[in-house]
């Protein structure tokens, strides 16, 4: 069973899953969580030790499709690899290629950085990787959080490669969120308050998670037991 984590950067995602990787071991869970391929995309690197996603953010344009396609292909990689090699029933998972779809393919395209070629080009891989490949998911789970706060989080966390990301493209991407999963008439979606800092509100912590956990349940009319 697949459940996304869902959210713009910034929105806490990092945060939450450390929170909820600590939940499921301490409820002992038959569940586990796989994160994003961020490390990866960190290795690809230039004879500059320049990194893809460096160059992505310097220059949207030039490297528009080639960081979409390794996003694509490193996430369907990282997800089957983790999925095949678990114990687990219950898989929390760090975005979806749907996201990359539906979010940042259709943010980079309207805005030029990709052209209508490499758009089909990725679409066709995209349907094929559905064929061959289960990446359906079973539920969604969306970190609901302002453009605003993800801007100050970005910037608080300084992370490599990260350096500059303007509030506009947070807002855009914030709208692409949106419309993206309110039409998802056919997945259970649940949007959780993360504009709150975790580490201040442990209550509301608990709270979050156990929402999340709670769909978990939903999906199969709470057939699955963790314990």
């Amino acid at each position: 069973m697949i459940i996304y984590l869902e959210g713009n950067i910034g929105s806490g995602k990092s945060t939450l899953i450390e929170f909820l990787q600590q939940y499921i071991e301490d409820k002992n869970l038959d569940a586990d969580v796989i994160l994003e391929p961020v490390d990866e995309w960190m290795e690809t690197q230039d004879s500059n030790e320049t990194n893809i996603l460096q160059h992505y953010y310097q220059d949207p344009k030039k490297f528009g499709f080639a960081f979409q396609i390794n996003a694509l292909l490193s996430r369907v990689k990282k997800v089957n690899d983790k999925i095949k090699a678990s114990k687990k029933r219950v898989h929390f998972i760090e975005r979806s290629i749907f996201t990359d779809k539906n979010v940042f393919l259709e943010c980079n395209y309207q805005n030029g950085n990709i052209n209508h070629m490499e758009y089909v080009i990725y679409h066709q891989w995209f349907e094929w990787i559905l064929q061959n490949f289960n990446h359906h998911p079973d539920g969604i789970v969306y970190l609901n959080t302002k453009p605003e706060i993800c801007e100050q989080r970005i910037n608080t966390r300084n992370r490599n490669g990260e350096e500059g990301i303007p509030l506009e493209y947070l807002t855009t991407l914030d709208k692409f969120h949106h419309i993206w999963l309110e039409k998802e008439s056919y997945i259970p979606v649940i949007y959780l308050d993360t504009n709150v800092n975790f580490y201040e509100n442990q209550d509301k912590k608990i709270e979050e998670i156990e929402k999340v956990i709670g769909l978990a349940e939903q999906v199969y009319n709470n057939k699955i037991k963790f314990c």
